[in-house]
C-alpha cells in the first residue's frame, strides 16, 4: 500500500481520535523510509505471519498493523533484516538505512523500545569483537559461571539505563535476556568438550540445575524471543544426539502443544536423518508422521532413501577430481587402503579449526595404511585462492577441489548440507562411517584402530 505523508498524518489523527474511547487499541500505525537500498517492498514478520508493504519510488511505506499485544517483529527488505518492537497503540516512524539495516531508528509513540534494541545490537557487536570463543568455553565451571553472570549483568544494566520504556516491553525484554543467559549455560557442555577435547566431561549441578525449570513449550515466547528459540531447538537436538533417549524424544515431540515449536523441532530433526544415526528408520518415520509440512516430509523421505544406501558396508559413491598439483584423482585409484575424506572449504571456520588435529592424526596414521583426502567445495572461481591456502597452510594428504561446490555429484550423493563432514571407507571402497568423527574427536583414533 502507498500513502502520502499528508494523508498518513490525517489518517493517523482520525484513528487516534476514534481510539480515545477504547481501553486498549488493537492496532499500531507504522510508517517509514528505506534509504541506500534497492527494494520494491518491505515486510514485517512475526512467527508465521508476514505482511508485505509496497515501497514508494522514494522508498517510503505506511500502513496499520492490527495486533492484540506487543511483539518483537522482524523487518525485512531483500536479504536485510532487523528487529523492532511494536505494540497496540504505537504510532511509529522508522528510518532504515540499507548500509546499517540492523540499526533502525524510530520516532513517535512507542519508539523507545526499538531504539533500545538498536543500542542492544551495537552493544552485542562491541562484545563480539573482544569475545574469544575458545577461552570462553575452555574455562572451568566457576569461571564460566562468573563470565556468564557478568554478561547478564551488563545486559540488565543497559536495559535499566533506558528511559520511558513501557512496563510491557521491559518485562518481555527481561525474559529475553534471561533466556540468553540460560542458552549460555546449556551450550557449556558441548562447547567445553569441543574446545578442551574432554569428551567424557559432564557439567555439575551448578550448571545443570539452572536449566531444570525451563518450559520448552511456550508458543508466545518462541515467536517473540530469538534466545528462547535457540534454547528450545538446542534442547531437543541434545536429546536427539543421544540414541538411547529416542523414545523420550518421540514422546516429547508428540506432546508438544505449540505448533511453531513442533514445526521448528521437526525441521531441525531432519538433520538427524543421517547414515550414522542408529535410529535412522525411527527418526524418518517420526518426522513423516508428526509433520504437517509436505515439503519437509518429501525431503525426509527422499533423504531416507539416500541414507539407506550410505549405511555401513555399502559401496561408496565414486569421485574423480583435480588435485592441487593438477592431477586427476579418483576414489577407485585409492583402493587397497582405508580412505579418510574431509569435505571442507577455505571459508569454513569450523573446518579450519580441525586442520591442526587433522595434521596430527595424518602424521600418526599415514604410514599405517590410511589415505587422507581433503575435498574442498570452494567455488571454481576461487580455485587459486584454494591453492594458495593449501600451500600457505602446508596441507598434506591428497588435496582435491570438487567440480561444482555444493552440487558436485559426490557431495550430493552423501547428502552433505553442512561442513566439515568426514567419511571413512575401507580398503575396498565400502563405507565404514558416512559421518565419521572429526580429527579433534578421540573417537576417530578408536575407529582407526579397529580397521588398520
Amino acid at each position: 500500500m502507498k500513502y502520502s505523508p499528508t494523508f498518513l498524518s490525517f489518517f493517523s489523527l482520525i484513528i487516534l481520535f476514534f481510539s480515545c474511547s477504547q481501553e486498549k487499541p488493537s492496532y499500531a500505525i507504522v510508517q517509514g523510509k528505506v534509504t541506500n537500498l534497492s527494494a520494491n517492498e518491505i515486510n514485517f514478520k512475526l512467527g508465521e505471519k508476514v505482511l508485505n508493504f509496497e515501497l514508494s519510488s522514494e522508498g517510503t511505506f505506511a500502513d496499520t498493523l492490527f495486533i492484540d499485544e506487543g511483539s518483537y517483529w522482524t523487518i525485512g527488505a531483500g536479504r536485510n533484516t532487523t528487529k523492532v518492537f511494536i505494540a497496540p497503540g504505537n504510532n511509529l516512524n522508522f528510518s532504515l538505512d540499507g548500509i546499517k539495516f540492523k540499526e533502525p531508528q524510530a520516532e513517535g509513540l512507542g519508539s523507545e523500545a526499538t531504539n533500545y534494541l538498536t543500542k542492544k545490537f551495537l552493544s552485542q557487536e562491541a562484545y563480539k569483537k573482544s569475545f574469544d570463543v575458545m577461552s570462553f568455553y575452555s574455562a572451568n565451571e566457576e569461571d564460566y559461571i562468573q563470565n556468564v553472570e557478568d554478561k547478564y549483568d551488563q545486559d540488565l544494566a543497559l536495559l535499566k539505563e533506558q528511559k520511558n520504556l513501557s512496563a510491557e516491553f521491559s518485562a518481555m525484554e527481561l525474559e529475553n535476556i534471561k533466556y540468553s543467559k540460560l542458552m549460555s549455560y546449556m551450550s557449556y557442555e558441548e562447547g567445553h568438550k569441543y574446545f578442551t577435547n574432554k569428551t567424557e566431561f559432564d557439567p555439575s549441578a551448578a550448571i545443570t540445575d539452572k536449566l531444570n525449570s525451563i518450559d520448552y513449550d511456550n508458543q508466545s515466547h518462541f515467536i517473540n524471543f530469538e534466545s528462547y528459540r535457540n534454547l528450545v531447538v538446542n534442547h531437543y537436538s541434545l536429546i536427539a544426539r543421544d540414541n538411547e533417549r529416542f523414545d523420550e524424544l518421540t514422546q516429547k515431540i508428540r506432546n508438544l502443544k505449540s505448533p511453531s515449536i513442533k514445526k521448528a523441532v521437526l525441521n531441525n530433526l531432519s538433520f538427524f536423518v543421517s547414515p550414522s544415526n542408529e535410529n535412522l528408520d525411527q527418526v524418518a518415520q517420526l518426522i513423516i508422521e508428526e509433520s504437517d509440512d509436505d515439503e519437509l516430509k518429501n525431503k525426509v523421505a527422499n533423504d531416507y532413501e539416500t541414507m539407506k544406501n550410505l549405511a555401513k558396508g555399502k559401496p561408496s559413491p565414486n569421485f574423480e577430481y583435480e588435485s592441487a598439483d593438477g592431477n586427476q584423482v579418483s576414489l577407485t585409484s585409492l583402493q587397497g587402503k582405508l580412505v579418510y575424506i574431509d569435505v571442507w572449504a577455505t571459508w569454513c571456520g569450523p573446518c579450519k579449526r580441525e586442520i591442526p588435529y587433522l595434521k596430527e592424526v595424518e602424521a600418526q596414521y599415514h604410514e599405517k595404511g590410511i589415505e587422507f583426502v581433503s575435498l574442498s567445495i570452494d567455488e571454481q572461481k576461487n580455485k587459486q585462492k584454494w591453492k594458495d591456502f593449501v600451500d600457505a597452510q602446508e596441507l598434506g594428504g591428497i588435496q582435491l577441489l570438487a567440480d561444482n561446490d555444493w552440487t558436485s555429484e559426490f557431495v550430493r550423493s552423501y547428502s552433505i548440507t553442512g561442513i566439515p563432514r568426514f567419511i571413512l571407507l575401507d580398503q575396498n571402497g565400502n563405507i565404514i562411517d558416512a559421518d565419521a568423527p572429526r580429527p579433534s574427536n578421540p573417537a576417530l583414533i578408536q575407529l582407526f584402530e579397529e580397521y588398520i
